[in-house]
């Protein structure tokens, strides 16, 4: 029922930038509600809220409350400091209710290990999944499509001011109009 990706299966342990991609795919024909996620990180790792902007709970929890056919999270993924550790895993908690009866559980458990960041890409072993990354430049693009917000731009001309004394044509000559 879930399954997930990582951008990246390596990332950098100082100001790294990763995505996991969440995919829930019910396997059996019945309604699928009350649809939790849950991520436990190691050490050292970071997330943000989710770009598809579903609603979270305070501690984190990411609530999709109907499933449709579908659903996809996509979580962005960073070290802020040093990390220490060489290897670590995530693990996605998946709780949902069936047919409005039956509360379960379900959980993955992905590994990560962490790098040094280097110049070279060609000894480092940061494969990136491209997948993954199109579908989180997607989300991001369409988060704006999505928010009810309308701006309006208004254009203000500038002023221009028509001197007529004596010094008016050195002005004109020496004045830096900001066009």
């Amino acid at each position: 029922m879930i399954e997930a990706k990582l951008a990246k299966k390596a990332m950098e342990k100082t100001e790294g930038l990763n995505y996991i991609w969440i995919q829930i795919r019910p396997s059996i024909e019945a309604l699928i509600t009350d649809v939790r996620i849950r991520l436990s990180l190691p050490q050292g790792l970071y997330r943000t809220v989710n770009l598809n902007r579903y609603p979270e709970e305070s501690d984190g929890t990411i609530v999709v409350d109907e499933l449709d056919v579908n659903a996809d999270v996509i979580i962005e993924l960073i070290t802020q400091e040093a990390v220490t550790v060489e290897h670590g895993s995530i693990v996605v908690w998946l709780t949902f209710t069936v047919n409005h009866l039956h509360n379960q559980i379900e959980s993955l458990t992905i590994p990560i290990s962490f790098v040094e960041d280097t110049e070279d890409d060609e000894q480092s072993d940061m494969t990136i999944d491209y997948e993954v990354v199109e579908r989180a430049l997607q989300l991001s693009g369409s988060g704006k499509e999505r928010s009810n917000q309308k701006y309006e731009f208004i254009v203000i001309p500038p002023i221009k001011h028509n001197y007529h004394n004596e010094y008016a044509d050195i002005g004109k000559k020496y004045r830096i109009d900001c066009m």
